[in-house]
């Protein structure tokens, strides 16, 4: 019996079977990577504290030897605009 991986394991299984057209043009790739890197952004700047506590457990699940500076503890930030003032860490990039 096959168990669906839980967390980001779970998460980056669901991508590896996510089919991209082949047939867009640069501009409509283009179009569509803006707007996830813009949706990222804003759901990084209403939830970091608690993805970076869920960021946190699953590394520390793995055993990693060492917390990246940008998962250290910071104080809880507010659900804000991109560009309204500087995030407190920086969101992981893909």
């Amino acid at each position: 019996m096959n168990a669906t991986p839980t967390g980001l394991a779970g998460a980056y299984a669901a991508l590896r079977t996510l089919e991209i057209p082949d047939d867009w043009s640069a501009e409509q790739a283009l179009a569509v990577w803006e707007l996830l890197n813009a949706l990222a952004d804003r759901i990084w700047a209403c939830y970091e504290q608690p993805l970076v506590a869920l960021l946190r457990a699953d590394l520390l699940r793995e055993e990693s030897p060492a917390l990246p500076r940008c998962l250290s503890a910071r104080r809880p930030g507010s659900c804000r605009s991109p560009g309204s003032h500087p995030p407190a860490t920086a969101r992981p990039r893909r």
